[in-house]
């Protein structure tokens, strides 16, 4: 059985968006911040926004708010050192695994 998982990418210019469980939405429009984010969910979690479903068995990286799918997208991730081999996290705070 595969449960699946959904993301869609949010950045500038931001909207409003509501959410699929309750009569309530959000004006992300408000946010001033010049930002990209990733929404990883179990299932859609708002009505107007592209929600993409991974599909079972797909490799994907989030880096900076941004997808890469399959390994030669990660790979590109991984030479700029945000994968793996991060060089952003420090190793010595027990955050990344000594591959």
């Amino acid at each position: 059985v595969w449960n699946g998982l959904h993301y869609t990418v949010r950045e500038p210019p931001f909207k409003m968006t509501s959410l699929v469980d309750c009569n309530y939405s959000i004006d992300f429009s408000e946010n001033t911040l010049d930002d990209r984010i990733s929404v990883i969910a179990t299932k859609p979690l708002t009505t107007n926004e592209n929600w993409i479903e991974v599909k079972k068995g797909e490799l994907i990286l989030f880096d900076e708010g941004l997808p890469y799918i399959g390994a030669a997208q990660c790979c590109e991730v991984e030479e700029k050192g945000h994968g793996l081999k991060s060089t952003v996290l420090p190793h010595d705070k027990g955050l990344v695994r000594d591959w």
